[in-house]
């Protein structure tokens, strides 16, 4: 005779315990008041949205070593993100209304930076500076070249119109190097002008998918809870209070999140391998940021 197990009489599996366990280090919240953002440039608020994906994707994770805080900082700059040490938040400030700041203009010089608005930089300090060296202002933290005479060779062959390298004898008269740069830079303008690959290639690095930042930070935190082991509907009640499709909130931010997780991986891929071959142009099938069709 064989003893038959009924479904009520055999034992309880045990649940299963969720593999989301948060982050190997504390993503710091924005550190701003949120209410009072108003309309930082496109291009900050592409880069802060940038370094917050990169910061939850699993191969920066991996890099991240408890004993080594700058394991991650050689991670991220590999990524092209070398003027902020995203554990410390100091990229928080790209959310921020520009400000004139004359010390900061002071120090970044030191770099080579002589407009970083404008993207001009002096390859001669460039060329010359110590790998990885560190500029420091209040909670900000830009960080030089780790082979400036690489990244110069790499400039002056960028084929791109959009960049002039000059060697100017500061000595001749202001208004005489004024006026023959005014010539020269008029006629490339019209050649950016006409470019429609140029032009359109630009045009949407100076725009942002990103635009009701709020609503992104709490995407985020959505993301952040979820990743923690919380259901989405423990989620979708915290981040979403008193609102009666707070799950499908939380759902949707969880989704858009991953997206971009995953756009930002590619793109850091892309900028790793141009950097090991000291390419600084966009090149053909290598992913941009930011996405722009975010579902």
């Amino acid at each position: 005779m064989t003893e038959t197990v009924t479904k009520r009489q055999r034992p309880m599996q045990k649940k299963r315990k969720s593999s989301r366990n948060g982050y190997p280090y504390k993503i710091l919240p924005f550190s701003g008041d949120v209410s009072k953002i108003g309309k930082p440039p496109a291009l900050g608020v592409n880069e802060y949205f940038l370094i917050e994906a990169l910061l939850r994707s699993k191969k920066v994770m991996k890099a991240h070593r408890s004993n080594d805080k700058k394991a991650l900082i050689d991670k991220f700059r590999a990524y092209g993100v070398v003027d902020h040490d995203p554990l410390r938040g100091t990229h928080h400030a790209l959310l921020f209304e520009p400000r004139e700041d004359r010390e900061w203009e002071r120090k970044v010089t030191r770099l080579g930076y002589v407009d970083m608005s404008l993207g001009i930089l002096d390859l001669g300090i460039l060329a010359k500076l110590p790998p990885n060296e560190y500029v420091h202002h209040d909670n900000l933290t830009l960080c030089g070249a780790n082979d400036g005479l690489a990244d110069c060779l790499a400039y002056l062959r960028d084929c791109s119109s959009r960049f002039v390298c000059l060697r100017i004898d500061a000595a001749q008269p202001v208004e005489t190097i004024l006026k023959r740069l005014r010539l020269l830079l008029r006629e490339r303008h019209k050649l950016i002008e006409q470019s429609p690959h140029n032009a359109g290639f630009y045009d949407r690095l100076e725009k942002t998918p990103f635009r009701n930042i709020k609503a992104w930070l709490e995407y985020l935190r959505c993301y952040d809870l979820f990743q923690g082991g919380q259901t989405n509907e423990d989620v979708g009640s915290q981040v979403y209070p008193r609102d009666f499709i707070a799950t499908a909130k939380a759902n949707t931010a969880i989704r858009r999140v991953r997206f971009v997780i995953q756009h930002a991986e590619r793109v850091a891929a892309g900028q790793e391998q141009a950097r090991k071959d000291r390419i600084k142009k966009q090149i053909k099938n290598r992913p941009l940021w930011p996405p722009h069709n975010i579902p």
